[in-house]
């Protein structure tokens, strides 16, 4: 066992020297990929010309049918890794552009205890993993959903999935991830802006920031909403 864990330390190391770079759009669906990725019992790797990279040196992988890799419906799937295991995403160039929207499609298969999830992080230019603040974290059972995270700028970006399960009977599903230029609607100088809502967890009073780009005066008393433009999504 130790030799094993040894083994796949070493393959970890030798993969994060080598992330690829992609340009945008960067949309990863697995099409083509189906088997690719690692295999339990004895643990076989297939990774040859993939954009991604895994981490599963903390991982078991001891029964043939324990894996992390693409299933047979082109989608990534985590399989009885007893441990966290990683996917890294290529570095993409987004210097060209002034913002990008990330996204990734998330899923399970059976009963999840409390402490097996799914989550998502994004990182921009080589800094910390930050988690997608929409569906981000993926703990215990959940509906299908889509991980979000909008409006982000910098040099490079990269996601990283980190998923852990313990039992042949579960599995995590991640599929369709994205890294695009976002498509934020920039107000013109005849709307009102929301520009900051925030509320207590224990309350039901909030604040609310209201941007007036017009040149008159509003009376938000006499006032109704008729439309809104949805600018930047932080809730869950």
């Amino acid at each position: 066992m130790n030799k094993l864990k040894h083994l796949l330390a070493l393959f970890s190391l030798i993969l994060f020297s080598n992330f690829l770079w992609a340009q945008l759009p960067y949309i990863e669906d697995f099409s083509g990929e189906i088997g690719k990725g690692v295999l339990g019992g004895p643990v076989t790797y297939d990774t040859s010309s993939v954009g991604w990279v895994i981490d599963v040196s903390l991982a078991t992988l001891s029964a043939t049918d324990d894996y992390f890799k693409v299933n047979s419906s082109s989608q990534f799937e985590s399989k009885d890794v007893d441990a966290e295991v990683v996917w890294y995403s290529s570095l993409v160039d987004i210097s060209s552009v002034s913002h990008v929207d990330l996204s990734v499609d998330v899923s399970h298969t059976g009963s999840m205890a409390s402490t097996e999830y799914i989550k998502v992080y994004y990182k921009l230019d080589g800094g910390v993993e930050t988690e997608f603040p929409i569906f981000g974290d993926n703990s215990s059972d959940f509906a299908n959903r889509t991980a979000q995270a909008k409006y982000l700028s910098g040099s490079t970006a990269q996601i990283v999935i980190r998923t852990y399960n313990n039992a042949g009977t579960k599995t995590h599903v991640f599929d369709n991830v994205s890294i695009i230029e976002g498509t934020y609607v920039y107000p013109t100088t005849n709307d009102i802006v929301i520009s900051e809502y925030a509320r207590h967890t224990n309350s039901s009073y909030g604040y609310l920031e209201i941007y007036n780009t017009t040149s008159s005066d509003i009376d938000l008393a006499t006032s109704k909403t008729v439309s809104y433009t949805h600018l930047r999504a932080h809730e869950t």
